[in-house]
């Protein structure tokens, strides 16, 4: 049984993606990409392998507020995607899957900037459509498929 909280200590604004799961806010990397391939992101200045990137990483684009998650380390500076967000030039964030590694996502409560409708996934699988009044959502979310308006910060 969870149990709501009202004071917390990390937070991350949230791209709402179909594409991936909310990450924890333990940033891995923040860069360029340097090329365009389909379904990856390539960063020459980068060293996804000593950077520990791990599949289920997400990768938020910040150019294009796009997500996607990490599938694999092709090589040192090329990582597989499962979605093609990322195209040369554009700047992004890698952040771990989850704070508490091994295990698994754990989810987190939205803070709304608006009312709106949201698609979100909680962390039971429930896959919702619901309409929120701007304020905190208390219930542990892990995927924000979609927000119809607004921002959402997941909180932990």
């Amino acid at each position: 049984m969870s149990v709501f909280k009202s004071q917390f200590t990390r937070a991350l604004t949230v791209i709402p993606s179909a594409n991936c799961n909310i990450p924890s806010p333990t940033l891995i990397i923040n860069s360029l990409t340097t090329d365009t391939a389909t379904n990856q992101l390539i960063d020459g200045t980068a060293d996804f392998t000593a950077l520990n990137v791990q599949a289920g990483d997400i990768v938020y684009n910040i150019s294009a507020n796009q997500a996607a998650t990490v599938l694999g380390v092709f090589d040192n500076y090329t990582l597989d995607l499962n979605a093609d967000i990322v195209p040369t030039g554009d700047y992004y964030r890698i952040y771990q899957a989850s704070s508490q590694t091994g295990l698994g996502n754990t989810g987190a409560i939205l803070l709304l900037s608006e009312n709106c409708n949201a698609e979100i996934v909680t962390i039971g699988g429930d896959e919702l459509t619901i309409a929120i009044t701007a304020g905190v959502l208390p219930i542990q979310v892990l995927k924000l498929t979609s927000l119809s308006a607004g921002t959402a910060i997941a909180l932990w």
